[in-house]
């Protein structure tokens, strides 16, 4: 069973994924986006489409790894992240095409 934490920053997803593990070991944690020291200027189309690509990326091979036998909690699944990807510009008044990522 996979389990998706949505929220946005800093509300506690994390917070409450790591309480959860240390009182059941058993069940598998995955955090979010793993910082890839760059930074990117997110009002770039290059920029958030580049950023964008390593975070499906990422979120790809976290789910590679995931056992449909173990319960298995993650924060941002992967509707959030195409929500974001897709509305992000668009909410911002840019014309970028992100959905060709």
């Amino acid at each position: 069973m996979i389990i998706a934490l949505e929220g946005l920053r800093s509300v506690g997803k994390t917070t409450l994924l790591n309480n959860i593990g240390k009182t059941n070991p058993s069940i598998k944690i995955f955090h979010g986006y793993k910082y890839h020291g760059k930074h990117f200027d997110l009002s770039k189309a290059e920029d958030f489409c580049a950023n964008q690509l390593i975070y499906i990326r990422q979120k790809l091979e976290q789910y590679a790894t995931l056992d449909n036998d173990d319960t298995n909690l993650i924060t941002r699944g992967t509707e959030d992240i195409i929500f974001y990807t897709l509305n992000y510009p668009r909410i911002m008044g840019h014309a970028w095409r992100s959905q060709r990522l």
